[in-house]
């Protein structure tokens, strides 16, 4: 059976950090922990559970920090798991984990939920692969760089991310923190996509919408990747909606609809367009879109480097439905009209950009 090593880098993690051991140490053999200037019981709790800890000064930047950790993991370490004190693993996922770990594959990527006090949202993260083959690019979200081709697997183990859920004051000294190391990033290389997308990500948990707006309108979308672009349009579509250009975000959503009709943040987000704009049924039917394309995802899982931000939106879905109801019942309006042409109808009619 292959030898498994957790990785991790910490500091002030006295909340999250046992949580996160009880749920690996069954899965895992060894932990190295590398301690980035904790003042509170971290480190003691870390010793509780048996890790193999390393002191190291933070140096501003996440992937120096990984890259200390994994330069400390022994050579006879099969795989390494990376795994933050803020994450627990499912344990309901055993036997998937010691499947995926078994199967000589070059890298193992994962989902992530990550919850937030408005709902949750899931993205697949490359979490493991075989010693030494990887390391950490960026900042801030860094990204993994391997050598491996493309001997992948898509592993259902599931990771739960609390980081998110925490009282304002502490996410605001997280997202000053993020926003100081982003714009630093921005000015060493203007236009950078990387610390781009994470500086919207930070503005949209802010609700600074129409900064969000400004930051895309500036960036130049011909020299970038899908992945970048898809995320800024889908967070596009957000900011209008919350600024009341309603217009806006329900002709983008309805272009991006087109290139990609199953969706889940852009099924959502026009849900709530058309309700907003008085469309109730229409509304209900792009939400009982969401809902079933929503539940397809989860039975059948697939990789997405774009944040699924809606996949725990379904309260919200629900209520949305119900207030289309309430209000579509009220003015009469749970019809589409002969002579205004559907939102369903335009989806298909609208050339491909």
């Amino acid at each position: 059976m292959a030898t498994v090593a957790a990785v991790m880098i910490v500091k002030d993690e006295e909340r999250f950090l046992a949580q996160c051991l009880d749920s690996i140490k069954d899965f895992v053999d060894s932990v190295i922990l590398v301690d980035t200037g904790s003042t509170d019981r971290t480190m003691e709790i870390a010793e509780e559970y048996g890790c193999v800890i390393y002191e190291h000064p933070w140096q501003n930047d996440f992937s120096e920090a990984r890259n200390f950790a994994l330069g400390k993991v022994p050579e006879d370490i099969d795989y390494v798991f990376i795994i933050d004190a803020d994450e627990k693993v499912d344990g309901n996922d055993k036997v998937e984990f010691f499947r995926a770990f078994g199967s000589g594959r070059d890298y193992i990527q994962m989902p992530v939920i990550s919850y937030t006090p408005g709902g949750s949202g899931q993205h697949w993260s490359i979490r493991a692969w075989k010693n030494g083959i990887a390391h950490y690019e960026g900042a801030i979200h860094n990204q993994v760089m391997h050598d491996s081709g493309t001997d992948g697997l898509l592993c259902k183990v599931r990771i739960h991310h609390y980081g998110y859920d925490l009282s304002q004051e502490q996410m605001d000294r997280k997202w000053n923190r993020i926003i100081d190391i982003t714009k630093k990033q921005l000015e060493e290389v203007p236009g950078d996509p990387i610390p781009t997308v994470n500086l919207l990500q930070v503005y949209r948990a802010q609700h600074r919408w129409q900064d969000m707006v400004d930051i895309i309108k500036s960036f130049d979308h011909s020299t970038h990747n899908d992945h970048t672009l898809v995320r800024m349009a889908l967070d596009n579509v957000f900011a209008l909606t919350f600024l009341g250009r309603l217009d806006e975000a329900y002709k983008l959503c309805m272009h991006f609809l087109k290139n990609r009709p199953d969706d889940i943040d852009a099924l959502y987000s026009l849900g709530v367009i058309l309700s907003s704009r008085g469309q109730h049924l229409e509304s209900i039917l792009f939400m009982n879109k969401y809902l079933e394309t929503l539940a397809a995802a989860k039975q059948n899982p697939k990789v997405s480097t774009v944040t699924i931000n809606a996949w725990g939106a379904m309260d919200g879905a629900l209520l949305c439905i119900g207030r289309s109801l309430i209000a579509g019942m009220h003015h009469n309006q749970l019809s589409l009209s002969a002579t205004e042409p559907s939102a369903v109808q335009e989806v298909s009619e609208l050339p491909v950009c």
